[in-house]
């Protein structure tokens, strides 16, 4: 972990009005014009931490606003990103599922929605985590708590890119 802190020095955060002025920027530096994820609040490009105002992110996502501090966990959870990616050399491939690289950001700024699966089996946490819609971070993050019960962070971190990393959490 010590030798990841130091790609997150020269960090910068950017603010912008509204995800339109995001998603310009982001078309503007990688010449594409998306499409962008739907309820884009937030994203990172190299070392700069580009999220949109707390009114916008409070209007797209609600969800995430409402949870206390919640426009400054956004930008916390877009830190984790960052700290993921030095933890694992730059390699994207590297990070995982999306559940588990979004589900571990959410867990790290402590966006909790509310999602807790004391009760399941790791099957059905996994089976929870396979829908797209617009609760998925909530199952993301509760997931991760789930496994953390069984398995440091760091540990899921460097099984994440392996092709059997749930079955790794199901055996373990």
């Amino acid at each position: 972990l010590e030798g990841a802190l130091p790609a997150l020095e020269g960090i910068s955060t950017l603010c912008f009005p509204n995800q339109q002025a995001l998603c310009q920027y982001l078309a503007d530096k990688h010449r594409e014009s998306g499409p962008y994820p739907e309820g884009l609040l937030a994203t990172t490009l190299g070392n700069e931490i580009l999220v949109v105002s707390e009114a916008e992110a409070r209007r797209l996502r609600p969800e995430f606003i409402q949870i206390d501090d919640g426009w400054q966990k956004l930008i916390a959870h877009e830190m984790t990103h960052l700290l993921h990616l030095a933890l694992v050399d730059g390699d994207e491939e590297a990070l995982g599922p999306e559940w588990f690289f979004e589900g571990l950001a959410c867990f790290a700024a402590q966006q909790r929605f509310g999602i807790h699966y004391e009760d399941h089996t790791p099957q059905q946490v996994l089976a929870a985590v396979q829908g797209r819609d617009r609760q998925r971070y909530g199952r993301y993050e509760a997931a991760i708590r789930y496994f953390a019960q069984q398995h440091s962070l760091l540990d899921m971190i460097g099984h994440a890119r392996q092709a059997d990393f749930e079955d790794w959490l199901q055996r373990r």
